[in-house]
Protein backbone atom coordinates (compact mmCIF):
# COMPACT_ATOMS: atom_id res chain seq x y z
CA UNK A 1 0.00 0.00 0.00
CA UNK A 2 2.86 2.42 0.80
CA UNK A 3 4.28 1.93 -2.70
CA UNK A 4 0.90 2.93 -4.20
CA UNK A 5 0.87 6.08 -2.06
CA UNK A 6 4.46 6.79 -3.12
CA UNK A 7 3.60 6.43 -6.80
CA UNK A 8 0.57 8.69 -6.47
CA UNK A 9 2.63 11.33 -4.62
CA UNK A 10 5.33 11.09 -7.28
CA UNK A 11 2.77 11.53 -10.06
CA UNK A 12 1.38 14.63 -8.35
CA UNK A 13 4.86 16.18 -8.09
CA UNK A 14 5.62 15.35 -11.71
CA UNK A 15 2.34 16.88 -12.86
CA UNK A 16 2.91 20.08 -10.90
CA UNK A 17 6.52 20.43 -12.08
CA UNK A 18 6.08 21.36 -15.76
CA UNK A 19 9.25 19.27 -16.42
CA UNK A 20 7.57 16.24 -18.02
CA UNK A 21 4.87 15.44 -20.56
CA UNK A 22 3.04 12.15 -21.16
CA UNK A 23 3.69 10.36 -24.43
CA UNK A 24 3.17 6.84 -25.77
CA UNK A 25 0.00 4.82 -25.31
CA UNK A 26 -1.37 7.02 -22.51
CA UNK A 27 -1.07 10.12 -24.71
CA UNK A 28 -3.08 8.31 -27.41
CA UNK A 29 -5.65 6.95 -24.96
CA UNK A 30 -4.67 3.42 -26.03
CA UNK A 31 -3.13 2.14 -22.77
CA UNK A 32 -3.94 -1.32 -21.45
CA UNK A 33 -3.05 -3.37 -18.38
CA UNK A 34 0.47 -3.98 -19.77
CA UNK A 35 1.22 -0.33 -20.57
CA UNK A 36 3.81 1.72 -18.76
CA UNK A 37 3.72 5.49 -18.39
CA UNK A 38 6.10 7.15 -20.84
CA UNK A 39 7.34 10.54 -19.63
CA UNK A 40 9.06 12.89 -22.07
CA UNK A 41 11.56 14.73 -19.87
CA UNK A 42 11.94 18.30 -21.08
CA UNK A 43 15.43 19.56 -21.75
CA UNK A 44 15.92 22.88 -19.91
CA UNK A 45 16.27 25.92 -22.16
CA UNK A 46 19.61 26.77 -20.57
CA UNK A 47 21.01 23.45 -21.86
CA UNK A 48 23.08 24.45 -24.86
CA UNK A 49 25.51 21.58 -25.36
CA UNK A 50 24.41 18.25 -26.87
CA UNK A 51 24.47 15.52 -24.20
CA UNK A 52 24.92 18.09 -21.43
CA UNK A 53 23.62 16.74 -18.14
CA UNK A 54 19.84 17.29 -18.13
CA UNK A 55 18.96 18.94 -14.80
CA UNK A 56 15.36 17.77 -15.15
CA UNK A 57 16.50 14.16 -15.44
CA UNK A 58 18.63 14.58 -12.33
CA UNK A 59 15.55 16.00 -10.58
CA UNK A 60 13.61 12.84 -11.62
CA UNK A 61 16.30 10.67 -10.01
CA UNK A 62 16.02 12.68 -6.79
CA UNK A 63 12.23 12.29 -6.78
CA UNK A 64 12.46 8.54 -7.31
CA UNK A 65 14.85 8.32 -4.36
CA UNK A 66 12.56 10.52 -2.25
CA UNK A 67 9.70 8.05 -2.79
CA UNK A 68 11.92 4.94 -2.50
CA UNK A 69 11.20 3.90 -6.09
CA UNK A 70 13.99 1.82 -7.59
CA UNK A 71 15.11 2.46 -11.16
CA UNK A 72 17.83 1.67 -13.66
CA UNK A 73 19.22 3.25 -16.78
CA UNK A 74 20.40 1.54 -19.95
CA UNK A 75 20.95 4.64 -22.12
CA UNK A 76 21.99 8.24 -21.56
CA UNK A 77 18.87 10.28 -20.90
CA UNK A 78 16.73 7.22 -20.08
CA UNK A 79 15.37 5.92 -16.76
CA UNK A 80 12.95 3.06 -16.15
CA UNK A 81 11.45 1.95 -12.85
CA UNK A 82 12.06 -1.58 -11.63
CA UNK A 83 8.53 -2.80 -11.04
CA UNK A 84 9.38 -6.15 -9.42
CA UNK A 85 11.03 -4.41 -6.47
CA UNK A 86 8.66 -1.46 -6.31
CA UNK A 87 5.26 -3.14 -6.61
CA UNK A 88 4.08 -0.13 -8.61
CA UNK A 89 0.59 0.01 -10.03
CA UNK A 90 2.00 1.31 -13.33
CA UNK A 91 5.68 1.06 -14.34
CA UNK A 92 7.26 4.28 -15.63
CA UNK A 93 9.84 5.30 -18.22
CA UNK A 94 11.52 8.70 -18.39
CA UNK A 95 13.36 9.73 -21.55
CA UNK A 96 14.61 12.95 -23.13
CA UNK A 97 14.15 11.87 -26.75
CA UNK A 98 10.70 10.31 -27.10
CA UNK A 99 9.08 11.16 -30.43
CA UNK A 100 6.01 13.38 -30.41
CA UNK A 101 2.78 11.33 -30.58
CA UNK A 102 0.43 11.96 -33.48
CA UNK A 103 -3.33 12.02 -32.83
CA UNK A 104 -2.73 12.52 -29.12
CA UNK A 105 -5.13 13.68 -26.44
CA UNK A 106 -4.45 17.21 -25.16
CA UNK A 107 -4.28 15.94 -21.58
CA UNK A 108 -4.68 12.66 -19.73
CA UNK A 109 -5.58 11.58 -16.22
CA UNK A 110 -3.48 8.89 -14.54
CA UNK A 111 -4.46 7.71 -11.05
CA UNK A 112 -6.49 10.92 -10.69
CA UNK A 113 -3.57 13.18 -11.71
CA UNK A 114 -3.77 15.33 -14.86
CA UNK A 115 -0.89 15.61 -17.33
CA UNK A 116 -0.27 17.43 -20.59
CA UNK A 117 0.79 15.24 -23.50
CA UNK A 118 3.67 15.30 -25.96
Amino acid sequence: MQKTINQLSLLKELSNSNKVLITGSYAKGEQNENSDIDFKVKIPKETIIYNENNKNLEWIKELLAKYSIKWHSTNIGYITTVNEDNDLIIPMEFYEYFNRVKNKLSKVEIMGVNFKTY
